[in-house]
C-alpha cells in the first residue's frame, strides 16, 4: 500500500469509528428515552387508578362513620332516657 492509502485509511478510521459510536449512543438514548416515557404513562395510570380506589374508600368511610354515630347517639338517648324514667 502507498502512503496516501494508508493515509486515506487512517483518516477514514478516524473519522468513521467515531461517527459509529455516536450513532450508537444516539439510539441507546432514544430507546431509554421512549423506555422512560412508558414508564412514567404506566405511572401515571396507577396513580390515577389508586387515587380513584382511595376516594371511594374514604367516602365509605365517611358514610360508615356518619351511620355509626348516629347509632351511638340512638343508643346514648335510649340510655338516658331509660335512666330517666327509673329515676
Amino acid at each position: 500500500m502507498s502512503d496516501a492509502v494508508q493515509i486515506a485509511l487512517i483518516t477514514s478510521l478516524t473519522t468513521g469509528i467515531p461517527s459509529i459510536l455516536a450513532m450508537f449512543f444516539s439510539f441507546m438514548a432514544r430507546k431509554h428515552s421512549i423506555d422512560a416515557v412508558n414508564v412514567s404513562r404506566e405511572t401515571q395510570t396507577i396513580a390515577q387508578k389508586t387515587e380513584q380506589n382511595t376516594n371511594h374508600l374514604k367516602d365509605e368511610l365517611v358514610a360508615l362513620t356518619a351511620k355509626s354515630s348516629h347509632a351511638e347517639g340512638k343508643l346514648e338517648g335510649k340510655a338516658e332516657a331509660k335512666n330517666g324514667e327509673n329515676r
